[in-house]
């Protein structure tokens, strides 16, 4: 695998792990709306990284550069 395939794949690893921390650091916020609001906007961001990292690694898919 490329080296800029398996940093894809890698990073795409960790972003889905904060997307899916995020929810338990709103809900720790103690109701704290400055926090919550950074952790929503953290999780939004990430949320759309995710999306766009797996297009990308989907067409490398499609192209047969993931082996």
């Amino acid at each position: 695998m490329d080296n800029h395939i398996y940093n894809l794949a890698k990073a795409l690893t960790k972003k889905s792990q904060a997307v899916w921390r995020y929810e338990k650091f709103i809900k720790d916020s103690d109701g704290c709306p400055e926090c919550e609001e950074l952790w929503r906007e953290l999780k939004e961001e990430d949320e759309e990284h995710v999306e766009k990292m797996k297009k990308i690694l989907t067409s490398h898919a499609k192209a047969g550069a993931i082996k």
